[in-house]
């Protein structure tokens, strides 16, 4: 898979966003390797030592490079949307705009298409590919835009959980430590979650939408 061309201004914005969550080596390998999962082989080229500022330049390099660790997953929005999870909002809303900057990059739209099944997995395809959701006159134009991209966004987060759950699955299948297993085992019923949480909420909408129609 080819790897992601950054631009400087990509570069400098990625390592403020990542860098103060890369301070030390135990640090950098919970947050990469839970987001990658232990057996991918982007993890082969990192070199976990040295400050936070240089560390983090080359984790973007090595995985610039790498390119996907799930097909239409680039290895960088993985560990972006890891951090997410741990980080407080205004941060998450700096993380989401360079998501959408790296999904551009890679010629990728993750409103499309439904998402990969695994166990506990499935496919959603919502009113960003296409349901046929009558927007109507329930409320002003405004507010019905406002609602349909939060529908576009929550299909695309939807997909990415489902690529997420398809890569965690392969890592399960090939780990062979029992305690490395428990945890991705761990990790994916929470990513299952957390889809689940998402869907819920685009039904919301949808149920909106369609009354309004």
């Amino acid at each position: 898979m080819s790897g992601l061309v950054l631009t400087p201004a990509d570069v400098s914005a990625l390592v403020e966003v990542l860098r103060p969550s890369l301070a030390t080596v135990p640090a950098r390998r919970a947050l990469v390797e839970l987001a990658l999962g232990f057996g991918s082989r982007a993890l082969d080229g990192i070199d976990w030592s040295g400050d936070a500022q240089a560390f983090t330049v080359h984790l973007i390099g090595v995985l610039a490079a790498y390119g996907d660790v799930a097909p239409g997953e680039p290895a960088l929005v993985a560990v972006l949307e890891m951090l997410r999870e741990q980080v407080g909002v205004d941060r998450q809303a700096a993380i989401d705009g360079l998501v959408a900057q790296l999904r551009a990059a890679g010629g990728r739209d993750g409103a499309s298409g439904g998402s990969p099944a695994g166990a506990g997995g499935g496919s959603r395809v919502g009113p960003a590919a296409g349901t046929g959701i009558a927007v109507g006159s329930g409320s002003t134009p405004g507010q019905r835009r406002r609602k349909a991209d939060r529908l576009a966004e929550l299909q695309a987060k939807y997909d990415t959980f489902g690529r997420r759950i398809a890569a965690l699955d392969t890592d399960i299948g090939r780990e062979t430590d029992s305690l490395r297993r428990q945890v991705l085992e761990e990790r994916k019923a929470e990513v299952v979650a957390e889809r689940d949480a998402v869907a819920a909420e685009m039904d919301g909408l949808e149920h909106e939408l369609g009354a309004q129609g």
